[in-house]
């Protein structure tokens, strides 16, 4: 018998539910970062592998619950995906057991994807936004349903250790549709910067402890936070940011907000404003290991602390109103 809070977890299996394809980072940002804090037990149930083999997504949640008798149901939807259940399903799912339902979204800061969470309506009892706090208040119709928080990582994933930092910049995700990437990639390599590029998961299919070591590699590592839609002119906290700092890169990005709301720009990570201005960030840190190093070892320390999956999951129990089993004092998550 275990006095853990007891979470069936509703996700894809693979990215962007594409069967058979690299696994989704929710295998390890949501089931992985929990499974390390020990906070709960956890049952799951993965919308993709459902649907792929014929069966139903409602069906099957519905048994999951009967049979796992779970706490709290934990959802991570994908906008306008036909794999997710319906709105329906989940109604009846509260009513019949009573048991509070939480989803989580990783691209708040693109409007069309809070009008989707909005269609869930009073099908999930609140939302979590872990990327953007500034689109939401605008755009919902009910804002009161969101919790704001970042996302969440496992630190026996993603830790620092005695490997040689060989890398002096790195960047590690797209470029294809970005000219903002591009060019500011064009403009440190003319700068005479060394850049180790990736095209990390979705390009380059790089496993997630590839992508880890690449980071523990690099000196300097590179986040752009602007959405990829003209339309939208926000930025996003990159799930990037945080895997960045546990990893002892420094972190450099541009100037917004949404990362602001967690860490402080010259004390945790730096900015740029301009493609100028990020050569000359990039070449001091190159220049001053004292700086760099004393950059990164506040950053980690503010992500294991104040920003960790112990703190993230902490909250998420809180607002679901379970009761507090485990605390920061009691419970240390692994690495």
């Amino acid at each position: 018998m275990t006095d853990k809070i007891h979470v069936l977890i509703v996700s894809e299996r693979w990215c962007d539910a594409a069967v058979g394809g690299s696994p989704s980072n929710h295998n390890y940002n949501i089931i992985g970062s929990l499974e390390n804090t020990g906070l709960a037990t956890i049952a799951t149930v993965f919308m993709d592998e459902i649907a792929a083999n014929g069966g139903s997504v409602n069906q099957e949640i519905l048994s999951a619950v009967s049979l796992e008798q779970p706490d709290l149901i934990f959802f991570t939807p994908l906008p306008s995906h036909p794999i997710n259940p319906s709105p329906a399903a989940l109604n009846v799912i509260r009513r019949k057991f009573g048991i509070p339902i939480a989803a989580f979204y990783c691209d708040t800061a693109l409007p069309g994807q809070v009008k989707f969470a909005d269609t869930f309506g009073d099908a999930v009892d609140f939302n979590i936004a872990v990327d953007c706090y500034t689109v939401y208040p605008q755009v919902s119709t009910r804002p009161d349903l969101f919790l704001p928080l970042w996302p969440p990582q496992d630190t026996r994933v993603f830790y620092s250790d005695d490997t040689a930092r060989d890398i002096d910049v790195s960047f590690i995700g797209s470029t294809e549709r970005y000219l903002d990437r591009k060019t500011a990639l064009t403009r440190l390599i003319q700068a005479g910067i060394s850049i180790k590029k990736s095209g990390g998961q979705r390009e380059q299919h790089l496993s997630i402890n590839d992508y880890a070591a690449l980071l523990r590699r690099s000196r300097v590592t590179l986040n752009f936070s602007k959405v990829f839609a003209p339309e939208v002119p926000t930025h996003q906290l990159k799930g990037r940011v945080l895997e960045a700092m546990l990893c002892g890169a420094l972190l450099l990005e541009p100037n917004n907000l949404q990362t602001k709301r967690w860490l402080v720009p010259g004390e945790h990570y730096d900015t740029f404003g301009s493609f100028d201005e990020l050569i000359e960030k990039v070449s001091f840190y190159l220049a001053n290991e004292d700086a760099r190093v004393a950059m990164t070892r506040c950053a980690a320390e503010k992500v294991k602390s104040t920003l960790s999956a112990t703190a993230f999951w902490t909250a998420v129990f809180t607002r679901a109103n379970l009761p507090a089993i485990a605390t920061k004092s009691t419970i240390k998550e692994t690495r």
